[in-house]
């Protein structure tokens, strides 16, 4: 498996590194080195989500998909350090993000596992990454630091059930 950053960001950075990433894959296939899987890391950032689960996202996994690849997001987690400072607005925004995203990578039946990098917030590496600048504690997992379903929870659930089945 390959596992990558960035992929999902429909920027010209992120379109750039697509663009690379499946001219590479291309010649490593074409060699016979055995690829079976990608997967995006998927550190999604707040602030980018206009530019997440787009219709240029969802065609690059459906060009993943047909050169056989099956996919698999590995670091799922939503950065909320541009967010309100309001608990409650900010796990909606979280929620939304993580709505979008999953919505469009679902459709993609290619698609094999979902990992988030973490569960709750307590734990979360972006807390010493990339910390809110008002100094609040980060929230972006499903559960909050007490172990509690935050609507970040909720959103990844109705993505999974509303989610095609998979063959």
């Amino acid at each position: 498996m390959w596992n990558e950053t960035y992929l999902e960001v429909s920027n010209g950075f992120g379109q750039n590194k697509r663009t690379a990433m499946l001219a590479l894959l291309d010649r490593m296939l074409a060699r016979g080195v055995p690829i079976q899987g990608i997967g995006l890391e998927a550190h999604l950032r707040a602030e980018q989500a206009a530019i997440l689960g787009d219709a240029g996202y969802e065609a690059f996994l459906g060009q993943l998909a047909r050169r056989g690849m099956k996919i698999f997001i590995t670091e799922l987690d939503v950065q909320d350090l541009t967010l309100p400072a309001d608990p409650g607005a900010r796990d909606q925004a979280v929620a939304a993000v993580y709505n979008r995203f999953l919505t469009a990578t679902l459709r993609q039946p290619a698609v094999r596992a979902i990992v988030t990098w973490g569960l709750a917030d307590r734990f979360s590496w972006i807390a010493g990454y990339r910390p809110r600048p008002d100094g609040l504690p980060v929230r972006p997992l499903p559960f909050d630091a007490n172990y509690q379903p935050k609507a970040a929870y909720y959103a990844i659930a109705e993505s999974l059930r509303s989610a095609p089945p998979r063959g």
